[in-house]
């Protein structure tokens, strides 16, 4: 019988409650705790008692190469010809 080792005690894995977000992930033979990726965002840690977001990207702006690490990213858009994230 196929049981879902992450509906109890969420398998032992960490989980942010607050964003319902978990690092259970339920196989064929049992369970894992890996940091997930939520959003462009992949989390870091042992998957049991921590996981930490961290995002990574690259873009050009204004012909120059910007590499970003963080969490939020707000980039101004100075013309309407730019591709800009907000």
């Amino acid at each position: 019988v196929e049981t879902n080792e992450c509906l109890t005690n969420n398998g032992g894995c960490w989980q942010d409650k607050a964003a319902n977000i978990t690092a259970c992930k339920d196989t064929f033979r049992g369970r894992v705790c890996e940091c997930p990726l939520v959003d462009g965002v992949q989390f870091k840690g042992d998957g049991y008692t921590t996981c930490e977001g961290e995002m990574a990207s690259s873009f050009t702006f204004m012909h120059t190469k910007f590499i970003l690490r963080g969490f939020i990213i707000a980039v101004p858009c100075l013309s309407p010809s730019l591709l800009c994230c907000g």
